[in-house]
C-alpha cells in the first residue's frame, strides 16, 4: 500500500456563534450565515 500524507491548514467548517436578543430569541450563525432561529420557552422545570 502506498504511503499517504494528510495536510490540514485549519478547521473544515467556520466556527458557530450563538446570539441572543430580547424576547428569549436565539440566532445560531455559521460564519456570516444564519443557520437557526429559535425562541426559548421557559418552563418551571428548566
Amino acid at each position: 500500500m502506498a504511503e499517504q500524507s494528510l495536510y490540514i491548514d485549519g478547521p473544515a467548517v467556520p466556527a458557530l456563534r450563538v446570539e441572543t436578543a430580547s424576547g428569549r430569541r436565539l440566532l445560531l450563525r455559521q460564519g456570516a450565515d444564519p443557520v437557526l432561529f429559535a425562541v426559548q420557552r421557559a418552563t418551571p422545570r428548566a
